[in-house]
């Protein structure tokens, strides 16, 4: 494994670390917790992204591995030009 995949592979599992203790833990006694959990922790790691429905998926992710995550996006049109699937997977996962 490379060592850009090792980093960011290592950076994703801190920021799951990070997010189970913010779920686990309320803020500082108080009654509620973290307003996004996923959001920190996507911010925690810089190898992790947030998508459109908030799933944290990893940054750099293949066209396949988009397209095949969005099948679910793309049932029940009838017609589906290039374009449209293009703009829906992109639209799932932005970056």
């Amino acid at each position: 494994m490379d060592r850009r995949k090792s980093s960011g592979r290592a950076s994703g599992l801190l920021a799951l670390g990070v997010l189970a203790s913010m779920v686990a833990v309320p803020w500082a006694g108080a009654e509620t917790r973290v307003p996004n959990p996923l959001m920190a922790a996507a911010g925690a790691a810089p190898a992790l992204a947030l998508s459109a429905r908030g799933e944290l998926y990893p940054r750099g992710l293949s066209a396949i591995s988009a397209l095949r995550l969005s099948l679910g996006a793309l049932a029940g049109a009838v017609v589906l030009r290039e374009e449209d699937v293009r703009n829906r997977v992109r639209g799932r996962f932005p970056e």
